[in-house]
């Protein structure tokens, strides 16, 4: 898909093929509510609990526009080197506390009609164990990286949790990115949990529809009070037992069910 997003961008530039500017709208939810930064959301979980969201920003990749035929047409994203860069771009609600908003996806694509849209929530293979100091923006965001596994944050999800009957805040943290892996004696990366969820939306139009993240469903088999010093997923499915219903939910974990998170609005 990368060749082909190349080539797209380099016949769209050269003027071969007609171009259509197209601007892809996201919004976060929760169980059709809107989501803001630093507000209070209640009735999620397990426990039903209150939230307020202290961060909440993910990573989209390989954007890809779908035809009724069923084939894909990549998205060449814009290069504006603060939310887009590389085929990648930053979407944010809530940076460290703070509203910070980002929801939108801009590029170009050839004209056409489309009934769908499909994109990876991540950085690719290739970016995500660069350094983020010396990085490009958006890839230079020091919050969506993890300095110890060397890679990025694909998607960011903190909180702070209470239960119903009042019971003191505790932290909760779904932090997604790929895990396990290893250099090779090329110097290239292998992670045995990628971690990267491929997301599929049918009957979309980016005329009309807004892509909605629904973070009631990421976080609907978890409880989010379960432990005093706060629940922690850092996304190691295979010893982090907080990340099953925030993977389950996307897709993830070699979980043979659709994601449930992402719907089209």
């Amino acid at each position: 898909m990368k060749r082909a997003a190349f080539l797209i961008a380099a016949a769209l530039l050269l003027g071969a093929v007609p171009a259509e500017r197209v601007s892809l709208r996201f919004a976060v939810a929760a169980a059709g509510v809107p989501v803001a930064c630093d507000t209070k959301i209640s009735g999620l979980g397990t426990t039903r609990a209150t939230i307020v969201p202290q961060d909440l920003r993910f990573y989209v990749s390989d954007v890809r526009l779908v035809r009724p035929d069923g084939s894909e047409a990549a998205v060449a994203l814009d290069d504006d080197r603060a939310w887009q860069a590389k085929g990648v771009a930053l979407l944010s609600w809530c940076a460290d506390g703070k509203r910070d908003v980002r929801d939108v996806v801009t590029g170009s694509v050839p004209a056409g009609t489309y009934r769908g849209v499909r994109f990876a929530v991540g950085v690719p293979d290739a970016l995500n164990h660069a350094d983020a100091t010396i990085a490009d923006a958006p890839l230079n965001v020091t919050g969506m990286y993890w300095s110890w596994r060397s890679g990025y944050k694909f998607l960011r999800f903190d909180v702070r949790a209470s239960r119903e009957n009042g019971a003191s805040p505790s932290t909760w943290l779904v932090h997604v990115g790929s895990t396990a892996c290893a250099t090779a004696a090329s110097g290239a990366y292998s992670c045995r949990h990628p971690n990267r969820p491929e997301i599929a939306l049918h009957d979309y139009d980016w005329h009309a529809n807004t892509i909605v993240l629904d973070v009631a469903k990421l976080v609907a088999g978890a409880d989010l009070t379960a432990h005093t010093g706060g629940t922690e997923c850092m996304s190691d499915p295979s010893d982090d037992a907080d990340c099953s219903p925030p993977f389950a939910a996307l897709g993830l974990a070699g979980t043979s069910k659709a994601q449930t998170v992402f719907h089209v609005r």
